[in-house]
């Protein structure tokens, strides 16, 4: 008799486990455009046409982390067919294409977006300083920081 009860509830728990899996990996869905980070995240996106110059910036990013994490910014560095990225889910096949032709930009370039989706700074290189004066003065990431301090 316990095994025939025992047995039911054994599948139960199977199928309640799947359920959830499902659940968890249906949330985490992958970035097609930048679109899907608005309201949440603000963007620093770095096309980088010839300068070796990637690795440099990505030790920036790292060096900077937590000031980066701070401020609700996600970076991409777009080299040609490649991108580096602190996006923690998986990039789609089609978001570099859509990331081109929403913002076609040639040569090297630097593009501060806000969480509206909005490009709020343009630059030639990465100045990550500048970028934190940028953001920092922005209304939404005031009302932020008023919120963190009570």
């Amino acid at each position: 008799m316990l095994k025939t009860e025992a047995r039911p509830l054994k599948y139960v728990i199977l199928i309640i486990s799947f359920l959830l899996s499902t659940v968890v990996y249906t949330g985490q869905e992958e970035l097609r455009n930048i679109n899907q980070l608005r309201w949440e995240n603000r963007i620093i996106l770095i096309y980088s046409a010839g300068k070796d110059n990637d690795i440099e910036n990505k030790g920036l990013f790292i060096k900077y982390k937590d000031q980066i994490n701070e401020r609700d910014l996600i970076w991409f560095i777009i080299k040609e067919s490649e991108v580096m990225t602190n996006y923690s889910n998986k990039l789609s096949n089609e978001f570099l294409s859509n990331i081109k032709n929403r913002f076609p930009i040639e040569g090297d370039k630097v593009l501060l977006i806000g969480k509206d989706g909005d490009i709020k700074a343009k630059g030639a290189e990465l100045n990550l300083n500048f970028i934190f004066r940028e953001v920092d003065s922005m209304p939404m990431r005031q009302q932020e920081i008023k919120n963190s301090v009570q």
